[in-house]
């Protein structure tokens, strides 16, 4: 009962953290938007799930993304794969090329992998984090921007 009251505060506290009017946090999808996820982004950390977990990745164990917002592709390098039926977890997403697109509904944004919605994101200047459900057991991932 801990941990799930934990993951609420946690996720409470990330929302009003998330919800500012500065000009570096573009909430709104749209040019800048493109320009700010463009490049590489390299996984730091991963919070929540049924056990409350969190995880923060070493240098041995990395994820990338690399946006190409020319051709709306998604590189993956995964040096950590995971085996599971959560196929969209990036964890789980193995080394390979997705498209991808970015949808605005309700001011929220949601990232889409091979038709498949990821999750929610938040982005800002040097960090990328993807909500795939944190407030339902699921997790939220932190990604920090490599380069451009």
């Amino acid at each position: 009962m801990k941990k799930k009251l934990i993951i609420l505060i946690t996720t409470l506290i990330h929302l009003l953290i998330s919800c500012t009017n500065n000009d570096d946090d573009s909430n709104n999808f749209d040019s800048s938007t493109n320009e700010l996820i463009n490049g590489i982004w390299t996984l730091e950390s991963a919070h929540g799930g049924l056990e409350g977990r969190n995880s923060f990745f070493s240098n041995n164990e990395t994820i990338e993304w690399n946006f190409d917002i020319n051709n709306n592709t998604l590189n993956v390098v995964n040096n950590i794969y995971i085996e599971s039926e959560y196929s969209f977890d990036p964890e789980r997403l193995k080394s390979d090329i997705y498209a991808y697109e970015i949808k605005n509904s309700n001011n929220f944004m949601s990232l889409i992998i091979n038709d498949k919605e990821m999750g929610i994101i938040t982005i800002s200047k040097n960090k990328l984090e993807v909500d795939t459900g944190l407030a339902s057991d699921k997790f939220l991932y932190v990604f920090k921007k490599k380069s451009n």
